[in-house]
């Protein structure tokens, strides 16, 4: 493990603490919009891939309906 070098340390916070992009409003509003951006990015990538899956039931669901449907039609043939 490294140590810690202090003096970089505080150089590095001294740096940060100079800059005033931080503490505006203007950061602020954009930090948060791009924070609700990515959120809501998330949230549709969570409804296309339920939809998806959704999409892959129901068309095994009806691959097997259909199944049942065709032996039901076939049986009413010969019976």
């Amino acid at each position: 493990e490294v140590p810690f070098n202090h003096e970089i340390l505080r150089e590095a916070c001294a740096l940060c603490h100079c800059l005033p992009v931080l503490s505006t409003d203007k950061f602020k509003t954009d930090f948060y919009d791009q924070c609700n951006d990515v959120g809501l990015m998330a949230y549709l990538g969570t409804i296309t891939k339920t939809c998806n899956t959704m999409n892959q039931f129901v068309n095994k669901f009806n691959v097997l309906y259909d199944r049942q449907g065709i032996g039901r039609r076939m049986r009413g043939l010969f019976f």
